[in-house]
């Protein structure tokens, strides 16, 4: 599985590897995951609370490979990067998901992520 990379401005691994404690990780997800980024997502992605929110981050790791992005200057979690495969009777597609939360968009993270 993928552990993570690095771009130019970004750090992208696994929440462990951010160096953080859990009640930061969930601080952060608060922070990116707010009713207008996460409208167009699925149902249930909206108005989390903490207790929510760490259900959903175990859940979203055992769905595939979520990476978190810190902005390597300022340590801000900028967004979240999905990754999840799923079968079809044609084979394997591999699927590739992001965010960026509120206040970090307009800055070309989404297209850094994805790169």
């Amino acid at each position: 599985k993928m552990e993570g990379f690095t771009t130019s401005r970004l750090q992208l691994c696994k929440w462990g590897g951010l160096n953080i404690s859990e009640d930061q990780w969930l601080d952060a997800l608060m922070e990116l995951l707010t009713d207008e980024v996460t409208k167009e997502l699925p149902p249930g992605w909206q108005g989390m609370d903490r207790a929510t929110l760490k259900k959903w981050s175990a859940e979203r790791e055992q769905d595939g490979v979520m990476l978190a992005a810190k902005n390597i200057e300022t340590q801000d979690v900028v967004g979240l990067m999905f990754l999840f495969n799923s079968s079809s009777g044609s084979g394997c597609t591999t699927h590739i998901g992001y965010l960026v939360g509120e206040r970090h968009q307009g800055k070309g993270y989404a297209t850094e992520i994805i790169k």
